[in-house]
């Protein structure tokens, strides 16, 4: 839970307490190695700005990589309340159909020290639904691209969606691929044979496929490698 109590998302005032459980980790540890390991912090949405709010605060910070987020240009400015001499190097992940965060994004780069990965709209196949969403069967995958389809928010021809996938508007569509002939009980094939988590996931793979406001591991690698090229380079400073 946040230092509110109130399990809602975490703020700039739970950084000290985030810090201290990472560095009571590590005496638990009791491994010298563990001293020079770098901190490399990560965070979707509003985790990418809790990251954010990390690196400002936390010295010990060596770069970040945020998706759906982008910081305030006075939010990476020095003077910084770490103490740090500057804001480390910030790997951000967008949509490209989140315009006004790309272009947020572009003003804020600095240098070769910052990169900005965008990911694009992407085809829902008949399996698009079950490849990214456990549990889910291809056959159910299926019939959702089907009824979407069938009511022209997927074209046939090129498979991508024609518009945002807004949830009032589309569930009723989704739903019906769900559901059995009669449409009235869920069919087999559910994530934790639960139809509101197979709801939520689809409308999740949706807003990804549009590319709008969504979060993805497809530039993992890119992270990986982010990470190691600033980490190596403090080390040879």
């Amino acid at each position: 839970e946040n230092f509110k109590g109130s399990h809602g998302c975490w703020e700039t005032a739970d950084v000290p307490r985030v810090m201290e459980a990472l560095r009571s980790w590590r005496r638990q540890k009791q491994h010298k190695s563990l001293a020079s390991v770098p901190l490399l912090v990560m965070g979707p949405s509003s985790g990418g700005f809790f990251a954010t709010q990390m690196a400002r605060n936390a010295p010990e910070v060596r770069a970040l990589s945020i998706q759906v987020s982008v910081p305030a240009a006075d939010e990476i400015k020095a003077p910084l309340p770490s103490g740090a001499r500057r804001f480390p190097p910030l790997q951000m992940i967008l949509m490209q159909r989140d315009t006004g965060k790309l272009k947020e994004a572009e003003a804020l780069r600095r240098a070769d020290d910052d990169e900005l990965l965008v990911a694009r709209p992407k085809p829902v196949h008949a399996n698009f639904f079950s490849d990214g969403i456990v549990g889910l069967s291809p056959n159910l995958s299926a019939a959702v691209r089907n009824a979407l389809v069938r009511t022209g928010r997927v074209d046939a021809q090129t498979s991508r969606v024609v518009s945002h996938p807004r949830r009032e508007e589309w569930r009723d569509a989704v739903r019906s691929g769900l559901l059995d002939a009669h449409g009235k009980q869920p069919r087999t094939g559910l994530p934790q044979k639960s139809l509101s988590l197979a709801m939520d996931s689809i409308f999740a793979r949706l807003d990804l496929a549009y590319a709008y406001h969504a979060s993805t591991c497809e530039f993992a690698d890119r992270t990986v490698q982010f990470f190691g090229a600033h980490t190596a380079a403090r080390r040879r400073v």
